[in-house]
């Protein structure tokens, strides 16, 4: 897993790799809060993992970008 997060140039692989460090970042957290007994950000983690995704979808040519809030 921790090979995983390591990228060539490509720009796909780049983001591959970025979305495998949350994975492993997310697993070991998790692991690390349940022993130390911590609660893990899990609503925070899953807004930025949303946030990565809609950054990954825009167009290549984006130059600003928009997200509404509720």
């Amino acid at each position: 897993m921790l090979e995983r997060t390591y990228a060539d140039a490509n720009l796909e692989h780049i983001w591959q790799a970025l979305f495998e460090m949350g994975k492993l970042f997310r697993q070991t957290a998790q692991e690390v809060a349940e022993k130390t007994e911590f609660n893990y950000p899990v609503e925070d983690d899953r807004k930025v993992t949303e946030f990565l995704m809609l950054i990954r979808a825009m167009p290549a040519d984006a130059t600003s970008f928009y997200v509404a809030t509720q």
